[in-house]
Order: structure tokens, then C-alpha cells, then sequence
């Protein structure tokens, strides 16, 4: 009787202690860690990349900067800022500036240009899906509530439709970019843009 009585609780024990294991595995699949990797040439340009690590062991680059003897390039990198300024209780005002090396294709070869911020937004219930257009320059002033620990996931979309030449032939060239916008590392972005 005492053998059936230490071997049930000693099965409760270990039942326990391996939920505990699980949460926090099933917690840990979903961080997506972000680091830089850098490469130096000779010639003086160094190239700083974001990097996106899942879980299993996938890893995409976002973020690109090139510096130039030292002096970050921002016509031919690919990066945001992202500032956060807090207006009362739960209401924050974000400003996302949007570098892109796409700005230095002549406005005359595009034909259409579309830069799109997407990002959850959480409510004390809910989270929905909000976008945000870009207008007439590459900063975009939103507002954003937080009822949680103040995380952003999103990504922004940049689509240019523009004029190409190939073989004496006019025809259309479509570029498109995403980058994932986050303001944690490491993140639980849902926005998975190795779909795309």
C-alpha cells in the first residue's frame, strides 16, 4: 500500500515538473532572436545585416546598413527607425521612419510606388490587424494601445511598378520588399515573411 501510495505521488511530482518543461519549450518556439552580422572590405564599406533566427533554425535577413568609410549610406541601405512617445494610459504615438535604397530610382521610370506599415494592434481582449499607408514621404506618424508590455509586430510592404527595357522592348518590372518591424528582440512576430 505505502509502494502504490510514494509511486502515485511520485508520478504527480514528475508530471508536474515535465508540464512546467513543456510551457516553457512551447514558450521558447515561438522566439525569433535578432542579431547583426557584419561584414568589412577593404575598400572601406562595411555592411550591417539584420538577421531573423526562428526556432528551427531558418534565418532571413530584414534590415540592411551600409557604411562608407564609417558614415552610414542611407541612399543605398534599407532600414527603419521607430520612436515611441507616450500620449496617457494605454495610447502611445509611434513614428516609424522608412529608409529605402529604392529611393534613388529615377521618379520618371515609376510608373506606381506603395509603402504600406501593417502591425497587431492588442486591446484588453482582442488584437486586430491595422494598416497604415505611407503618403508623400518615408516618415509615418501613428498611433498605437498597448494594454499589455508595449511589443509591436508588423512589417512593412514596399511595391514599385516601373518601367524596364529589355531587348529594345518596353516592358513593366515589379520590386517588392518586406521588412519585419519589431521593437523587442527576442520577438514573437507572427508576420512570417519567408511566405512571401
Amino acid at each position: 500500500m505505502k509502494k502504490s501510495i510514494l509511486l502515485l505521488l511520485l508520478t504527480f511530482i514528475c508530471s508536474c515538473n515535465s508540464k512546467k518543461e513543456s510551457d516553457k519549450t512551447e514558450h521558447e518556439k515561438k522566439e525569433i532572436k535578432r542579431e547583426y552580422l557584419e561584414q568589412k572590405f577593404d575598400n572601406g564599406i562595411s555592411i550591417q545585416t539584420e538577421i531573423y533566427i526562428y526556432p528551427n533554425g531558418d534565418s532571413i535577413p530584414n534590415q540592411q546598413k551600409i557604411y562608407k568609410n564609417q558614415i552610414l549610406d542611407t541612399l543605398e541601405s534599407h532600414f527603419y527607425e521607430l520612436q515611441f512617445e507616450h500620449l496617457q494610459n494605454d495610447k502611445f504615438k509611434g513614428k516609424l521612419t522608412y529608409f529605402s535604397n529604392f529611393d534613388t530610382i529615377p521618379k520618371d521610370k515609376i510608373f506606381s510606388r506603395k509603402i504600406e506599415f501593417s502591425f497587431l494592434q492588442k486591446n484588453t481582449d482582442s488584437t486586430k490587424y491595422v494598416d497604415y499607408k505611407f503618403t508623400e514621404s518615408n516618415v509615418l506618424n501613428f498611433e498605437y494601445n498597448d494594454f499589455n508590455d508595449l511589443s509591436l509586430y508588423g512589417y512593412i510592404r514596399e511595391s514599385i511598378t516601373m518601367e524596364a527595357i529589355s531587348n529594345k522592348n518596353d516592358m513593366t518590372r515589379i520590386l517588392e520588399r518586406y521588412i519585419l518591424i519589431d521593437n523587442k528582440n527576442p520577438t514573437e512576430n507572427p508576420f512570417d515573411i519567408r511566405l512571401y
